[in-house]
């Protein structure tokens, strides 16, 4: 089974090539991502409100930076991660690379 382009992202990156998110970048022009546009607030109301929990105990780096682009891309509301400021970067790197590919709100 071939490997999806997001866990390429932090290698690549490492490594000055952007080859990972370029990939991400093409699938998701070619897929599209729907437009979210419902806050968290309202999202809680709704009874939809989804959280990403990378919690004190999760701190593989190129997960973490993954798995908060991913989740941006697909509208989450809230990201949980540990109180280190290293996994705090790797969050709003995700999370900056996602709007970066598609305008959507910051968790």
């Amino acid at each position: 089974m071939p490997a999806t382009p997001f866990f390429y992202l932090h290698s690549a990156q490492s490594h000055g090539n952007n080859k990972g998110l370029e990939k991400v970048k093409n699938l998701v022009t070619k897929t599209g991502v729907p437009s979210t546009t419902t806050s968290p607030h309202e999202s809680l109301q709704r009874g939809n409100w989804v959280k990403l929990i990378c919690g004190a105990n999760f701190e593989d780096v190129v997960d973490i930076r993954n798995l908060s682009l991913v989740y941006t891309l697909a509208g989450v509301d809230y990201i949980d991660c540990a109180a280190d400021a290293s996994v705090v970067s790797l969050v709003n790197e995700g999370i900056e690379a996602a709007i970066g590919i598609v305008p959507v709100r910051r968790p």
